[in-house]
């Protein structure tokens, strides 16, 4: 069974995946996979941004992110 994650851990990886601007792929549970920037989020929702559009997604529906090939996360000191 997978980990939860505390809401600080959310919002520490999503402020990095910001700060970096990189594009990611987003997976949802029902399969769609969506291919953008997080530009915004907040406790429930992710604004991801790909050319001149933007869509908002609910994190409960957010199934893997997969961050572009090279690049690396480092897990937070807590």
């Amino acid at each position: 069974m997978a980990k939860s994650v505390s809401p600080q851990e959310q919002d520490w990886f999503f402020e990095r995946l910001r700060g970096a601007r990189v594009d990611v792929n987003m997976f949802l549970i029902n399969g769609v996979r969506l291919i953008g920037r997080i530009d915004r989020f907040d406790r429930y929702t992710v604004l991801l941004a790909r050319g001149s559009s933007s869509q908002t997604v609910y994190k409960h529906t957010i199934s893997t992110i997969a961050l572009p090939e090279g690049f690396e996360i480092s897990p937070p000191e807590m």
